[in-house]
């Protein structure tokens, strides 16, 4: 059973990469949802061609709504607005499946968090180090909203909790990131893929000469 599941999601990966919604294999540089590279990884994902292909966010969203159903989610809270759109998708299918009238959703960047006491869901499209979902769960726990588990269409961190709370992904297969210190692609010499990511910004500071100043 567990062969047959892990297959499954290997099989959604490649089909991920061959309609270029998942990128690579080549050597990417991400942000870590500040606007500063961090981490390195062999997998970019193009949230512009993700979000184009309905097919696949309805299928993502709704295999989401199944892992996260038995959280009694009450509220639905995401930490930018890029990842609002599938956050109100969530609350509506949650909604159908508790036969509620509504599960609300929210954005960090741009409305009013909500205030407990709640079970609340962070919704966040893509945790790479989970900088932003850290630090709406302070704001949310400061205003007394307990957070049930973190939901997402894809993951970078290799675990199911994060912190002391559970996280979901739509595809299960987490992708592997480096530190920039250590990066085995860096090490062999791959080039920086300037075209995605981080990765001019990263090349820049790379090309610095010691001792620069502005």
């Amino acid at each position: 059973m567990i062969v047959t599941a892990r297959k499954a999601e290997m099989t959604q990966f490649d089909e991920l990469v061959a309609r270029g919604v998942i990128m690579g294999p080549d050597h990417f540089v991400l942000g870590d949802g500040y606007g500063n590279p961090g981490h390195h990884s062999s997998h970019f994902i193009s949230a512009a061609k993700f979000y184009d292909a309905r097919d696949l966010l309805q299928d993502f969203s709704r295999r989401l709504t199944e892992r996260v159903a038995h959280w009694r989610v009450e509220t639905i809270v995401s930490p930018d607005d890029q990842s609002l759109p599938v956050a109100r998708l969530l609350g509506r299918l949650l909604a159908g499946t508790y036969r509620v009238p509504a599960v609300p959703c929210c954005s960090m960047e741009s409305d009013p968090l909500p205030t407990g006491p709640l079970r609340a869901m962070i919704h966040d499209d893509v945790v790479s180090r989970g900088r932003q979902a850290t630090e709406l769960m302070g704001r949310l726990r400061e205003r007394g909203v307990e957070i049930v588990g973190i939901s997402c269409l894809f993951r970078r961190i290799d675990s199911s909790l994060f912190g002391d709370v559970p996280i979901a992904a739509a595809l299960a297969e987490p992708l592997v990131t480096y530190p920039a210190a250590i990066c085995p692609l860096c090490r062999a010499g791959v080039p920086v893929n300037t075209d995605f990511g981080k990765g001019r910004f990263f090349q820049a500071q790379q090309d610095e000469p010691a001792g620069f100043e502005i």
